[in-house]
Order: structure tokens, then sequence, then C-alpha cells
């Protein structure tokens, strides 16, 4: 119940933040006032909500999970370690956005944001190898 009330919430924040975005597009096509606000607001949110989702995605359903139903227990690890690696790339865009923003905080994101996803990536290095060593 709490995976779905919390996927619908995910999915009526995205559509509110896509339909803004799109008033921002119409905005700066039209050359109104405000119009460039709207998308730079906007747009690190949808790839924020995008990669969160896609996280979601490869938790519960990514191509990783019939081997890690097989028993392969770093397969289990890669799957957790690649949905968390999602999660971060849409933070690190927030991020790389409130720091071209100059808001205050945005190169912290930033910089915590590569950290882990360099540790991340070396992980998911070590993760793969021991899949391929357990899948023979």
């Amino acid at each position: 119940m709490k995976k779905q009330l919390f996927q619908c919430f995910l999915c009526l924040w995205g559509a509110l933040i896509l339909c803004i975005f799109f008033i921002g597009l119409l905005f700066t096509i039209l050359h109104w006032p405000g119009g460039h606000g709207m998308l730079c607001k906007m747009l690190p949110s949808l790839g924020a909500i995008f990669f969160v989702v896609s996280g979601i995605y490869v938790f519960q359903f990514g191509a990783l999970k019939s081997l890690a139903e097989k028993g392969v227990l770093a397969a289990k690890h890669l799957q957790k370690t690649e949905g968390t690696a999602c999660i971060f790339i849409g933070l690190l865009l927030v991020g790389l956005v409130m720091r071209s923003m100059h808001v205050p905080g945005g190169s912290q994101i930033v910089m915590i944001s590569c950290f882990t996803l360099a540790f991340l990536s070396t992980l998911a290095g070590v993760w793969i190898s021991l899949v391929l060593r357990e899948k023979k």
C-alpha cells in the first residue's frame, strides 16, 4: 500500500512539474517574461524525478532481478548499487542547476554526488566481476 501511494505521489508531482515545464516552454517560444525562469527550475526537477523513478524501476523490475531471484548474491548487491546510482544522478542534476543559479549548497550537493557516484561505480565493477564469476 505504501509503495503504491509513493508511486502515485511521484506521478502526480511529475505531472505537475511537466505541466509547468510546458508552460515555461510556451512562454519562452512566445518571448513572454518568466519563461526561462520556469525552464531553469523545472528541467532539473524533471530529470531528478526521471532518475528517481528509474532507480525505483531498477530496484523492483530491473534486468538483475532474475539473477537475484536465482540466488546470485552479487546480483542483489549490484541491483541496489544501480538503483542508488540512479537516485544520485538525479541529485547531481539538481545540484548542477543550483550551482549555476548560485544557490547556496549547490557545490556541496555536486561534490557529494560526484564522490558517491565514483564510489558506486567502483563498487559496481567489483559486483559485476563477482556476478560474472558466479554465473559461470
